[in-house]
């Protein structure tokens, strides 16, 4: 009996002492996941706290180049400066904010203020200290504005000259933005650094701002939101100057070469140069229709191997070009791809600074595409000119603005000029003889509520402007021999809204110029431009249009 009393407290002390020491490393194993939870988080806040910093001096040193700018005349500096002042008062805010949070206090601000003022004997001897909102912008929003600042300044032509923005601080903080990708201010930052790629002068700041290795992932992204301001940038870094002391075939802001910097293509026969619309852009005005996005983009390890490339191969990807990845080998020609990409609203209401918001005529906008052009070189081979909507108006008013400067023998005897070698143009819905819908939303009291661009305005039906640079082509037509063809949707675009309404952009009798090929075919105003594979009744018209006049067949 005793003995089975003893062997009964035996196992409860058993079970008592294995309890505690269970209970002991229970706790002891908590503990350990307590301390190794607590370090991980550790980590975070001190990865968070030095990617804070990093972007925090990376603002300020943005902030200080944004000081150096100081705008002259003409409408770009003064865009320039209206965004400039913006990003700088976010910038001061933000700064602000966080030195207070950091420790700094009020007191440290006000001083530091103060330190930095310098004392002028008028009424006006201090500057006016940086507003302190309740509303803090947060860094995004901060960084973003600065970077788009700098792009603005960036399209001044002369900003070299004048302003000394893009010191070694400011390119290295460009290469930190870019390097963090934010979705909005590092394909903006792209742009920068392409732009100032422009002038040669600049190249080994680039160089020494260890830009180069990110211009060169930039350009493998799968993104064109970056990988094209990337192909732009790396273009520039490899033009020299000519005896003339002018870089030979730049592109500047809103000329894109659709190619791959590090391709060994033979010397081009033949430039295709794309020009969207009103409310298009480069990145996706050209791009498949998106119907089959299940399917990957074309990767630039084939597109590099792009006329190797089978069309069962193609078939299996989308494309953010068909000219270039399923044109140009269609074609099998040496053919350089450029797209045109600039700015044109429908409202006024869109834009922030007044003078966007007015929009540009189309006087305005062929200027600048002109120039654009003859930096890159175009003129001085054929040209295909792909447009679609208010693009082909533009086109054929910067063809018209060639043909006087012919006349009056402006033009650059090393250049032939884009009317001498222009030897086809196709249009996509192009309103040649003005668009009704223009002429309804411009007219009171729809133009009233609407508020609508100098574009719009423009493209009214009974604007003369139209029919003089018509004219103008039509002479060229018949002079040069120039190969016109002509697509027009027969479906309307629909639009969601309560109750709904469809709308037709352009009228037959509108898009047809009256000379060349003129057709319909079964799509909308905004996908006429963007086939859905290479069976599209678009692309197999133009493919056949193409190779009928260069030959090709």
């Amino acid at each position: 009996m005793l003995s089975r009393v003893g062997s009964k407290l035996g196992t409860g002390a058993a079970l008592l002492i294995g309890g505690a020491v269970g209970h002991l490393l229970k706790k002891h194993h908590e503990s350990a996941q307590q301390k190794s939870e607590s370090s991980d988080e550790l980590n975070n806040k001190k990865a968070v706290l030095t990617y804070q910093n990093e972007i925090n001096r990376t603002l300020h040193k943005i902030h200080l180049g944004l000081k150096e700018f100081s705008p002259s005349c003409g409408t770009k500096h003064s865009i320039a400066a209206f965004y400039t002042k913006i990003a700088k008062l976010q910038c001061q805010q933000y700064l602000a904010h966080q030195k207070e949070e950091v420790g700094g206090g009020l007191k440290v601000w006000l001083s530091e203020w103060e330190g930095e003022a310098e004392w002028v004997d008028t009424v006006d001897f201090w500057p006016p200290p940086p507003p302190r909102s309740a509303s803090t912008p947060s860094l995004s929003a901060a960084l973003r504005s600065s970077v788009k600042a700098l792009w603005y300044i960036s399209c001044c032509e002369d900003f070299c000259k004048e302003n000394y923005v893009f010191s070694h601080d400011v390119m290295k903080s460009l290469k930190v933005v870019i390097e963090r990708g934010d979705a909005k201010a590092a394909p903006m930052a792209l742009k920068v650094v392409a732009n100032v790629a422009v002038h040669q002068e600049k190249h080994q700041l680039i160089h020494d701002t260890g830009l180069v290795d990110v211009l060169a992932s930039s350009a493998d992204h799968h993104h064109p939101f970056v990988f094209l301001p990337a192909w732009r940038a790396l273009h520039n870094l490899k033009a020299r100057r000519s005896n003339a002391s002018k870089c030979t075939e730049v592109y500047m802001e809103g000329v894109y070469p659709f190619a791959l910097p590090d391709d060994a293509e033979p010397r081009p026969l033949l430039d295709i140069v794309l020009v969207h619309g009103i409310e298009g852009g480069v990145p996706w005005t050209w791009r498949q229709q998106d119907k089959d996005a299940h399917r990957p983009r074309l990767p630039h390890s084939l597109r590099r191997k792009l006329h190797t490339l089978t069309e069962d191969v193609l078939d299996q990807y989308i494309t953010f070009c068909w000219p270039l990845d399923w044109l140009v080998p269609a074609l099998g020609l040496p053919v350089r791809v450029i797209a045109l990409d600039f700015r044109a609203s429908w409202w006024r209401w869109g834009c922030s600074s007044p003078e966007e918001s007015i929009g540009k005529s189309l006087a305005g906008h062929s200027q600048e595409l002109m120039a654009g052009l003859e930096a890159a070189g175009v003129g001085r081979r054929p040209i295909v000119w792909i447009t679609h909507s208010m693009g082909g108006l533009l086109v054929k008013h910067m063809l018209m603005k060639s043909q006087q400067r012919k006349d009056r023998k402006e033009e650059d005897s090393s250049n032939g000029g884009l009317a001498e070698q222009t030897a086809a143009a196709v249009f996509f819905s192009v309103p040649h003889h003005g668009s009704q819908l223009a002429t309804t939303t411009t007219s009171w009291p729809l133009s009233h509520l609407l508020q609508p661009t100098r574009e719009v305005q423009e493209m009214r039906a009974d604007n003369p402007l139209l029919k003089v640079i018509h004219e103008s082509f039509l002479s060229l037509v018949k002079e040069k021999q120039v190969a016109v063809l002509s697509l027009l949707e027969s479906q309307p675009t629909q639009h969601v809204v309560p109750g709904g309404w469809e709308l037709h952009f352009v009228l037959p009798h509108q898009a047809d110029p009256g000379v060349g090929e003129f057709h319909e075919v079964e799509t909308t105003h905004r996908d006429i431009c963007k086939p859905l594979d290479r069976n599209s009744d678009t692309f197999q018209k133009l493919l056949l249009f193409l190779k009928t006049h260069f030959h090709l067949m």
